[in-house]
């Protein structure tokens, strides 16, 4: 009876992982059900994040370096996965509330769970709070934030080499409504971060919002204090980031 149940839920879990398999073979990777399949398909564990350096040292500067411009509020991490860059935002002292939003159920269920465990009370973890949220979808969203903080979403958004003309057409306006939907978030005095953006530099610099950079070991300079190309110095490649002032 035993053997059987276990083959029934083999084969059911062989099943499922198929089904997943499938969706990121023909789902876009942009869309929020592949990253959903994605995590799940990976087992991915609370505190992966390929940008979880950077959000640290990016946490630790604006700490020391620039919370007296940011006027009080909370902090938003889009794209926050598995990350604990919400939580070292956190330990700043700088903010209210820092939400995590993702569009993965599976990967928001995961962290707040985790964060459940290791909230012992003091700053940091009984402060942040992950949301399932889509801002490249109509929705309602709050607009009080000091900090919006995007990890690697606009770089997913937009279109890989060999994409026909209508479909890069098509991501870069779902990239355009992604940035306004995202700058709105931010109230007078605060900064948009993104991070992990590789693609062309004219896209964030597409706003009404001051265009700046963050580099490791820089901070924050002004684009005409890099001598560079920002996509050198703003992007992975650096490693650095961009920053939007409102």
């Amino acid at each position: 009876m035993r053997a059987g149940i276990a083959l029934y839920l083999a084969v059911g879990l062989a099943s499922a992982d198929r089904l997943l398999e499938a969706t990121v073979r023909e789902a876009a990777m942009s869309s929020p059900e592949w990253w959903e399949a994605h995590h799940q398909l990976a087992k991915l564990q609370p505190g992966t994040s390929w940008f979880g350096p950077i959000g640290r040292a990016i946490a630790q500067d604006i700490a020391k370096n620039y919370t007296r411009s940011c006027a009080l509020g909370d902090a938003v991490v889009l794209g926050s996965g598995f990350s604990k860059t919400p939580y070292w935002l956190a330990r700043t002292g700088a903010f209210r509330r820092v939400y995590g939003i993702d569009s993965s159920i599976s990967a928001v269920r995961a962290m707040s769970r985790y964060a459940k465990a290791l909230d012992h009370g003091g700053r940091g973890w009984d402060i942040v709070r992950y949301v399932r949220a889509d801002l490249t979808r109509p929705g309602q969203f709050r607009r009080d934030a000091s900090l919006v903080l995007d990890e690697g979403v606009l770089d997913v958004l937009q279109a890989g080499p060999g994409i026909d003309p209508a479909a890069r057409s098509a991501a870069r306006q779902v990239m355009e409504i992604y940035l306004e939907r995202a700058s709105a978030l931010i109230r007078p005095g605060g900064i948009f971060v993104v991070v992990g953006y590789a693609g062309n530099p004219a896209v964030v610099n597409q706003t009404t919002l001051e265009l700046s950079c963050w580099t490791r070991g820089g901070g924050f300079l002004g684009l005409d204090a890099l001598g560079a190309d920002p996509r050198r110095a703003c992007s992975p490649w650096g490693p650095g980031a961009y920053v939007l002032t409102r």
